[in-house]
């Protein structure tokens, strides 16, 4: 690993560093710029790193045909390109979520619990009425008479089949909050007057 202190005795150990760095260079051309005092040995007779370093800035290319500066723009430019495409990915996957929800291929997910909670709302409402309208004749089914629970138990399970059949239907649900809360203690306070 190279670090800031560490020096070359000669410029074959410079080609051999430049080389290894990414740097278009060959020995010749290493002595040739020696010779043109391009690239300076120190006091002790090596190259330091951070001259080696500086040389190659300002005098060689790079393997793939640019300088340094050229370098740091190309890749900009290619950081750009890929931003953008990844824009334009982004984009068309919207537009084509946008279609989908257009066409009725997609729910809104807000608007899912709002439909659920109104399917929920039919069902229960359906079984409620079930429940109250016919909670006579269940007692008059059995007789009163606990040991025909398994009458009043299949009886019940095949009401069932058509509260989960209408259930599992397409519907659009209107659902009024408001009034189905009214409507359900409205039905508990019918029956509890009719029970009495």
């Amino acid at each position: 690993m190279a670090t800031e202190w560490m020096f070359f005795k000669t410029a074959l150990e410079v080609t051999s560093y430049l080389n290894g760095q990414g740097y278009k260079c060959s020995k010749s051309t290493v002595y040739g710029h020696v010779k043109k005092k391009l690239l300076r040995k120190g006091l002790d007779g090596q190259f330091s790193k951070a001259a080696v370093d500086r040389y190659a800035k300002d005098h060689l290319e790079r393997l793939g045909g640019f300088s340094d500066n050229e370098e740091r723009t190309e890749r900009a430019r290619v950081e750009l390109l890929e931003s953008k495409a990844q824009k334009s990915k982004a984009e068309a996957e919207l537009a084509a979520m946008k279609l989908q929800v257009e066409q009725g291929k997609l729910i809104p997910v807000e608007d899912v619990d709002t439909i659920l909670s109104a399917a929920v709302t039919v069902l229960r409402a359906s079984m409620l009425q079930f429940f109250y309208g016919e909670a006579a004749s269940l007692i008059h089914l059995v007789e009163g008479n606990p040991a025909k629970t398994g009458t009043l138990v299949e009886h019940m399970r095949k009401a069932s089949f058509s509260w989960f059949n209408s259930f599992a239907k397409r519907h659009e649900f209107m659902v009024d909050y408001g009034a189905s809360d009214a409507a359900e203690s409205g039905a508990l306070a019918e029956t509890t007057e009719d029970a009495s």
